[in-house]
């Protein structure tokens, strides 16, 4: 809901929200913020770097997070899904994550699950 209401507010100002490779290919961008560091290190190793000197922040923090609904049928009780490891259950059969499947793969909701 937050980002909801910034960029109702910004809206107007925005022409184009490039994607990092956007930015590395010269689109101008004045604040960039990416959910991993991948695509800022792309830029930052880019030559020339897209980044001013000194300009990389940490602003926000993520965290890969396993959510199951309370009615799930394998539940923690009986099933000891209470960590990424109980996903090796042979009766789970779906797992929904980000799509991860781009060249080269940009979501780092999907990314990650896959390298974990």
């Amino acid at each position: 809901q937050m980002l909801t209401q910034v960029s109702t507010l910004f809206i107007h100002l925005v022409l184009l929200v490039p994607c990092y490779k956007q930015i590395q290919a010269g689109a101008p961008a004045d604040i960039f913020i990416s959910a991993a560091n991948d695509q800022i290190n792309v830029l930052q190793n880019s030559t020339p770097s897209k980044l001013v000197a000194g300009s990389r922040k940490n602003v926000v923090k993520n965290s890969l997070v396993l959510i199951v609904p309370t009615t799930f049928p394998i539940s923690a009780g009986s099933a000891g899904l209470t960590s990424f490891n109980g996903l090796t259950n042979a009766n789970i059969t779906g797992i929904a994550i980000g799509d991860y499947r781009g060249t080269p793969p940009v979501v780092p909701a999907g990314i990650m699950p896959n390298k974990f």
